[in-house]
């Protein structure tokens, strides 16, 4: 079982990069982003499994993808 999920895992791996494209920003999303280095984001703190507070740190699925 263990193996069949690596094989999955490598073959998701590898299929996205063979499909994924280059992101293309214009230059007003380039200079957007230099001159907002840093985002400010919030959280509901008891959504889960989405976001939450687990040891005094933000986890969940939302923290994950960002």
């Amino acid at each position: 079982m263990k193996t069949i999920l690596v094989h999955l895992i490598i073959i998701s791996y590898l299929t996205i990069q063979a499909i994924a494209q280059p992101l293309n920003l214009t230059k007003e999303e380039k200079d957007f982003i230099s001159t907002h280095p840093k985002i400010t984001i919030s959280m509901m703190q008891d959504y889960t499994p989405f976001t939450f507070i687990e040891e005094g740190q933000p986890v969940g699925f939302e923290h994950d993808l960002l």
